[in-house]
């Protein structure tokens, strides 16, 4: 029975014996084209309006999605400095 270090090994080979083969070969590279390429972008508007209930969403949606992270966007900011003059 092959170890899988010896699969391994040999499908490395496989795959530069493969790659050898073709190595002059351009006709192996393709274009992909989305569907929905050809369709126009919807329109962007003017002014956006984002909402509490916008920034709370965001905020849950960020906690779930990067847990490590959870808490972050609500953390308070200490030792701000104001580095362009401008008040934030």
């Amino acid at each position: 029975m092959n170890s899988l270090r010896d699969m391994r090994n040999k499908s490395v080979e496989q795959l530069k014996a493969a790659m050898e083969k073709f190595k002059n070969v351009d006709w192996y590279r393709v274009k992909f084209i989305p569907k929905g390429a050809d369709d126009p972008l919807p329109p962007i508007p003017d002014v956006v309006e984002i909402t509490p209930e916008d920034v709370e969403a965001a905020i849950k949606d960020w906690d779930e999605t990067m847990p490590q992270y959870a808490g972050m966007l609500r953390s308070r900011v200490e030792n701000k400095r104001d580095f362009d003059g401008e008040d934030s």
